[in-house]
């Protein structure tokens, strides 16, 4: 009975953890298909330019 227990809750574990892990990845995947994205888009360096600027007291280089 012991080891099917623990067979039991290893596949659970091993479940879990995969199920985890496969989330971890898709999401940093996702991340980082948005970055490339906006960036050639233009538009994450547009406001990071503005916030910048604005950090710079708008006397700084113009983006």
């Amino acid at each position: 009975m012991n080891k099917l227990t623990n067979k039991f809750v290893n596949k659970l574990a091993n479940k879990l953890v995969n199920k985890l892990a496969n989330e971890l990845v898709n999401k940093l995947a996702n991340e980082l298909v948005n970055k490339l994205l906006s960036k050639s888009a233009g538009y994450r360096v547009s406001t990071l330019g503005r916030f910048a600027s604005r950090a710079a007291g708008s006397r700084g280089r113009a983006y």
